[in-house]
């Protein structure tokens, strides 16, 4: 829907109003386009948010004394620095 082009001087005024548009021109499909790609962004974030997670408890859980919390915070920018930075990797490169 980000995609959907308004007409010459056309204001996006709401939600419905674009889907609507988006169906009328280009099906129902259209309504689903892009889909396939943010869930695959989606499962690979949490993937490696949780592997990192994982790793990280295991390997100072021993050393330090800090609670899961540090270590979930921790990770999860972690995960989302490295999902960004895949992300304008894309961008730059046209397929995102």
């Amino acid at each position: 829907m980000q995609a959907h082009r308004l007409s010459a001087g056309a204001v996006n005024l709401d939600m419905f109003r674009t889907a609507s548009g988006v169906a009328r021109d280009e099906g129902v499909r259209g309504l689903w386009a892009g889909v396939t790609a943010s869930c695959i962004r989606t499962a690979a974030g949490a993937g490696l948010y949780f592997l990192l997670l994982e790793r990280v408890t295991r390997e100072l859980d021993a050393r330090q004394g800090l609670s899961l919390l540090h270590f979930s915070a921790a990770c999860e920018y972690l995960s989302r620095f490295v999902m960004a930075a895949f992300m304008l990797a894309a961008t730059q490169n046209g397929s995102g």
